[in-house]
């Protein structure tokens, strides 16, 4: 899923656009997840939650490049005290969360879901983030990405293959 739809981002819809409906669809799932009661339920939705949530990580990532080259700021320098930034905000929301003593509740997937809610919207009012033109006269092994498998033709794919097992 997150392959595809960041092939959506990059060629037809600007990523802005479905990382918010990304998002809205992870909080209508994190707010069924509130209120299943069986463990298969909470299995299937959660895999859709999970579904809608993991394109977002290269769809912001997407998004971040993009206004940091129009502010005129460099990726390689300015991006990653940017993210570490959003690492820690994840954790001060984890606290947040525990200090509430909504750990073992279900409340924690409302407020989930309701934040999901907020960074949907706060997403569009970001300016337009325009989509790759490149796709014209291009075959549809280059649009769908398929010339990536030209790769397995060097000696390092197989240390990217194994390093996972180590």
């Amino acid at each position: 899923m997150p392959t595809l739809l960041g092939i959506v981002a990059d060629k037809w819809i600007s990523a802005k656009w479905v990382y918010a409906l990304c998002h809205l669809v992870g909080a209508g799932t994190l707010f069924m997840a509130a209120q299943v009661t069986t463990p298969g339920e909470m299995f299937l939705v959660i895999l859709l939650n999970s579904l809608a949530y993991m394109p977002t990580l290269g769809l912001i990532n997407t998004i971040s490049y993009y206004r940091l080259k129009s502010a005129g700021m460099d990726i390689v320098t300015d991006f990653p005290p940017i993210r570490i930034w959003g690492t820690i905000g994840f954790i001060m929301a984890m606290w947040a969360v525990s200090f509430a003593g909504f750990e073992l509740s279900h409340m924690q997937l409302y407020i989930g879901a309701t934040l999901s809610v907020v960074l949907a919207l706060f997403t569009l009012t970001l300016p337009h983030i325009p989509v790759s033109n490149q796709q014209k006269n291009q075959s549809w092994s280059t649009m769908l990405g398929l010339d990536a498998f030209a790769l397995f033709k060097t000696n390092g794919w197989r240390f990217s293959l194994s390093s996972p097992c180590c």
